[in-house]
């Protein structure tokens, strides 16, 4: 994913691309003290987020780094929050956060 966000930041000159990670969501637990979790992830495993300052595109990968497709997105405090709530960050650049207006 490094040298997708790299390529992203030198071509397009956006203000920061970040690539995310989805969390994986519990499916199924059982007994007292979870003695057995299952989870699950779905086909969207990493997401390159492209921020051009009144919007956002995402570009979505599966788990071998096959792209999957892009959505343009604009960046409300709401999504900002809920994209925040499922993923986490695993590289980024350059390397200061986005300012949210809230």
């Amino acid at each position: 994913m490094k040298h997708i966000v790299d390529w992203e930041y030198k071509e397009k000159r956006p203000k920061s691309v970040k690539a995310l990670r989805v969390k994986s969501k519990s499916m199924f637990i059982m007994g007292a003290l979870p003695n057995f979790h299952m989870k699950r992830v779905g086909p969207v495993v990493f997401i390159v987020i492209s921020d051009h300052i009144d919007t956002l595109t995402a570009y979505f990968f599966n788990k071998f780094g096959d792209k999957l497709g892009s959505e343009k997105y604009e960046p409300s405090p709401k999504f900002m929050k809920k994209l925040q709530k499922l993923t986490t960050v695993k590289y980024q650049l350059p390397k200061k956060e986005r300012k949210e207006t809230v």
